[in-house]
């Protein structure tokens, strides 16, 4: 499972993704927002979706073309923001608990500190995002793509990562605290150090063998 001919990835069409919402956000602010972003790209103008520091309590998104939005500090939390295109979107000190991202595209997201207990990132592609220091305790992120991702410094306990794709590109988890979490059937190449169960810093072959005692002996562990 460690060879590079192993690693699937989702081909990202933006012809896959629409402009409709299923449901709208209830705040006026955030509804008036997104509804003049969908007239402008509707009209054919390249605009990105602004809405830093909005709520978008009871929305529903699934599918929408989002990409490049600018949601700094926006509140998602419950939102259903499935198989959404959010390439290269800001997304940094977002609160997303309980948010369902599931199987949305989201190469190259800035989201440094979010805050996202539980939420579900399961076949989300990460690929070079940043989510340094993120809350993603309990997070859904199985069948996740991480080549490249930044996930240092993270709180990742009690996270199911079964059959996460660290690769082909390494993925960094230096200091991100793991106790609990789930991994099996994980493939790839991670940079360490990890914090596991029992506080414990493991690094080089002592994380790779605690994570091939969790059911996943193709994991990696590099030097920095």
């Amino acid at each position: 499972m460690s060879d590079v001919t192993e690693f699937a990835f989702d081909e990202y069409d933006p012809k896959n993704y629409s402009l409709e919402v299923t449901a709208w956000p209830t705040d006026p602010d955030t509804h008036t927002a997104l509804q003049r972003y969908i007239r402008e790209r509707s009209h054919g103008n390249s605009v990105g979706f602004a809405a830093p520091m909005m709520s978008f309590a009871g929305a529903n998104l699934v599918g929408m073309d989002l990409s490049e939005a600018y949601l700094f500090g926006a509140n998602l939390d419950s939102v259903v923001i499935a198989r959404v295109d959010l390439n290269r979107a800001v997304l940094s000190g977002v609160s997303m608990k309980r948010a369902d991202l599931s199987g949305s595209y989201m190469h190259k997201v800035e989201a440094v500190e979010i805050y996202g207990p539980h939420v579900n990132l399961s076949r989300s592609n990460l690929f070079r995002a940043d989510l340094v220091g993120a809350e993603l305790f309990g997070a859904n992120l199985v069948d996740a793509q991480l080549s490249s991702t930044n996930l240092g410094s993270c709180n990742l306990e009690t996270a199911d990562m079964r059959g996460c794709q660290f690769g082909p590109s390494r993925t960094y988890l230096s200091d991100a605290r793991m106790a609990g979490v789930l991994i099996e059937g994980a493939i790839g190449e991670i940079v360490g150090p990890v914090f596991v169960d029992d506080g414990r810093l493991l690094d080089g072959e002592e994380l790779q063998a605690w994570f091939a005692a969790r059911g996943a002996p193709d994991m990696k562990v590099s030097t920095r």
